[in-house]
């Protein structure tokens, strides 16, 4: 398996400098395409420009995340001593509000100032079928998208 990682800074050592909204390779060139909080720091539509590229570059998977700040609650039931777990999850929208923290660059965010489905749309109108998002309990400051 290759890997071949990209960045806009040179300084993080990446093997190709270059941008996500232009992407400096051919198309169908790789199998798996992961791009992990970095759209969230481009104006909206420049997030789509880059998901098109990464449709463009990219004949199958591609994983995808970016901050969702709403508040994520959950609640776990036990069945006696049986061991039957069953969990709700729920997205919550924070009525106050959240601040960027002093020095973030971030444009937008699930739940300021975008929506978990328009995020959803803006992958699906580059391409992308989502065949699975969700947060992860352990971290749900992250919202993954799975597209192929």
């Amino acid at each position: 398996m290759e890997l071949t990682t990209l960045d806009v800074e040179d300084s993080v050592q990446p093997d190709v400098v270059g941008s996500v909204t232009a992407l400096p390779f051919d198309d169908d060139a790789f199998a798996v395409a992961v791009c992990c909080e970095v759209l969230e720091h481009l104006p909206w539509d420049q997030a789509a420009t880059a998901a098109r590229e990464l449709r463009r570059v990219t004949t199958g998977r591609l994983v995808c995340s970016v901050p969702d700040v709403r508040y994520y609650a959950g609640l776990t039931a036990f069945a006696g001593i049986k061991i039957l777990r069953k969990t709700l999850r729920l997205d919550i929208p924070r009525l106050l509000g959240r601040q960027l923290p002093p020095g973030s660059n971030h444009r937008w965010e699930v739940g300021r100032g975008r929506s978990a489905g328009e995020f959803r749309r803006l992958l699906q109108d580059a391409g992308w079928v989502i065949e699975h998002e969700f947060r992860d309990e352990r971290n749900p400051y992250h919202r993954f998208y799975i597209g192929r």
